[in-house]
């Protein structure tokens, strides 16, 4: 049996740190003692503590998401964050937030308790956990990983899903890897059918979940 997760609470909603016991799994995490009520604050914790998952409120990161998320990121690249926010910002420019983030896991605070349960679940697998937004144009939910495919991708493929997570178009991902767009866009179609997905954000995802991730221009992970 693996070790339970040590976890982090970033929150000014005690609920949120006195109601996790209560809906994780036996043996799955371990909650700190304290819970961190400002963004320095859980920095200064995730220093002295190194979690391996930090439950993180939207409101201790405004205006500047990126920027604060961003810093846990460099100096906790392991470390996974679950974002719960409930700021009713658009959809889809949440979404392309978190994703741009590699956020692990997403909800609300008014979220039903079986989403809750189900994405700790989902997290303590090692899997990501996104939940759907309330919209006719909602973003998919995260695609299903399997462990099998990764050993069956080729250079090539593995190479297109990193560049779907730096977030690049066809044509750049063309000058990349030194093909045309119109076998860019084959290549991708093959990929979307060998993973069982249906588009790029899918597939950003799945790769995501499979620890995939896109390089700088000099080679270092993001």
């Amino acid at each position: 049996m693996n070790s339970p997760l040590c976890t982090l609470v970033a929150d000014k909603n005690t609920l949120t740190f006195y109601g996790l016991p209560q809906i994780w799994d036996e043996g799955q995490y371990d909650l700190l003692p304290n819970f961190a009520r400002s963004y320095q604050e859980a920095y200064d914790y995730c220093r002295e503590h190194t979690p391996d998952v930090l439950v993180l409120a939207g409101q201790l990161v405004r205006p500047y998401p990126e920027a604060v998320i961003g810093r846990f990121r460099q100096d906790f690249p392991t470390m996974r964050i679950v974002f719960v926010d409930d700021s009713g910002k658009d959809h889809e420019a949440l979404y392309n937030l978190l994703m741009s983030l590699r956020i692990t896991g997403f909800l609300r605070h008014d979220d039903p308790l079986a989403m809750w349960q189900h994405c700790f679940r989902v997290i303590a697998h090692g899997g990501v956990y996104i939940r759907e937004f309330q919209s006719v144009n909602s973003p998919p939910n995260p695609p299903v990983f399997n462990p099998t495919i990764l050993t069956e991708l080729s250079d090539r493929e593995t190479e297109l899903l990193q560049c779907l997570q730096k977030g690049l178009n066809n044509r750049e991902i063309g000058i990349q890897m030194g093909l045309s767009e119109a076998t860019v866009r084959n290549c991708l179609t093959a990929l979307y059918i060998k993973l069982g997905i249906s588009g790029r954000t899918q597939a950003a995802l799945w790769a995501l979940q499979a620890g995939i991730q896109g390089n700088d221009e000099d080679g270092n992970d993001f």
